[in-house]
């Protein structure tokens, strides 16, 4: 496993199978720590699951590798 730092505020953690989260949306802060939310989960084969957020922290849709959404 290896965590990426892409940018400021976007990071992955990547698997030895191919497979990653992404970590993206940057939410609350206080002082030196900060929470970024994952908004992407991607499979070995590249199919992505997206999430979507009302505000950070707050799941509103999960999107799959076809465009179905729960």
């Amino acid at each position: 496993m290896e965590l990426v730092r892409n940018s400021t505020n976007s990071y992955e953690i990547r698997y030895p199978d191919g497979s990653k989260r992404i970590f993206d949306l940057p939410g609350e802060s206080i002082g030196n720590l900060r929470k970024i939310y994952m908004t992407a989960m991607v499979d070995p084969a590249g199919n992505a699951v997206t999430i979507q957020y009302e505000i950070p922290g707050k799941i509103t849709t999960i999107t799959d590798a076809i465009g179905q959404q729960t």
